[in-house]
């Protein structure tokens, strides 16, 4: 839960300083899109994850937080290069993709990183019942 408050304490700063400094060079949805998909994929990924998956784990969970934030930041990074970039690879500066990648990404980490690591970091099981007692 600690990693978990530090990395989105990171992604509400560089959310914070990137809305200072960008520039919005379309439409504001795209800006809402882009800032909005770097946490609500991982965000998502993990609770869904967590709360629906007999199998997910902390490793699942961290990859999710960590690769749900890789397309928007890499839509950012591409979007300043996109006059140098070969023409297969300009799909990668379409706000919409990025967005539905970062939401791939989210799960596709979960998925694989709790079904890599089942037995170095075994699913907790927490059973609501025996708190109550």
């Amino acid at each position: 839960i600690t990693i978990s408050r530090i990395i989105s304490c990171f992604l509400g700063i560089f959310i914070l300083v990137f809305g200072l400094w960008y520039e919005i060079p379309a439409t504001a949805f795209q800006y809402l899109a882009i800032t909005g998909a770097m946490y609500a994929a991982g965000a998502f990924g993990c609770v869904a994850g967590g709360l629906y998956w007999k199998k997910a784990n902390i490793v699942g969970a961290y990859s999710s937080l960590v690769l749900g934030g890789v397309a928007p930041v890499a839509f950012l990074v591409l979007d300043q290069l996109k006059n140098n970039l070969p023409s297969g690879m300009l799909f990668l500066v379409d706000v919409n993709v990025s967005g539905f990648l970062s939401f791939v990404l989210a799960a596709l980490g979960m998925v694989v990183g709790s079904l890599a690591t089942q037995r170095s970091h075994p699913p907790l099981q927490i059973n609501p019942k025996e708190n109550n007692q």
